[in-house]
């Protein structure tokens, strides 16, 4: 009989975990999110530097609260702009406020960006993933970066946050025009998962 594996992914977003369940398909691996098991991260402060810092601080939080006896995969990712000073980055989620809508977020930013044209819309997605594996006591770094610019206006109904104003130049869309099976052959999060995927095949537990 095989071994079965509960993965905790450090998350509320449902859209975030839609994407990892989709990735990460497995009889061997159970993947549950904070909603399953009742948790949150409500008094974790993310205030580190970078979004390896962050994503560390996750997990090490949910790894805490579950006796460190579960996988347990947290990520933080983030939109940096060019023009604006690398702005949202670490604040992505968090930019213009926490109870400020996605859409009213979008639309700051393309406003901010409306006399800027051409290569200078220049943004890229970044995701960093910290695994820890209770049985070896390790935490494993997986990361992704996509590349693209910032639309003009916003497009698409597909994916969250900042994808409708993110435009990929190769498919002539934005994140949100694309299928979920198109942006997870490439994004940034597939990307970081990727590593992360092939960590636990070498351990057998997918």
């Amino acid at each position: 009989m095989q071994t079965k594996y509960r993965l905790i992914f450090a998350t509320s977003n449902l859209g975030k975990r839609k994407e990892v369940e989709q990735m990460l398909q497995s009889d061997r691996l159970e993947i549950l999110s904070l909603v399953d098991l009742g948790l949150n991260l409500d008094d974790v402060k993310e205030d580190g530097e970078t979004f390896w810092d962050n994503a560390k601080i996750k997990m090490y939080a949910i790894a805490k609260k579950t006796d460190f006896s579960y996988l347990v995969l947290a990520d933080d990712s983030g939109l940096e702009i060019d023009a604006l000073n690398k702005k949202p980055g670490v604040h992505s989620s968090r930019y213009l406020g926490e109870d400020t809508s996605y859409e009213e977020k979008n639309q700051s930013i393309l406003k901010q960006l409306a006399a800027v044209t051409g290569e200078n819309r220049s943004a890229r997605f970044l995701c960093e993933m910290a695994l820890f594996i209770p049985q070896e006591d390790k935490i494993f770094r997986g990361s992704g970066v996509l590349e693209g610019r910032i639309a003009n206006y916003a497009q698409g109904e597909n994916g969250f946050g900042y994808d409708p104003i993110f435009y990929l130049e190769k498919k002539k869309k934005t994140l949100a025009q694309l299928s979920a099976s198109e942006k997870n052959q490439f994004s940034h999060r597939k990307q970081a998962l990727q590593k992360v995927k092939e960590e636990l095949e070498v351990r057998k537990m997918l």
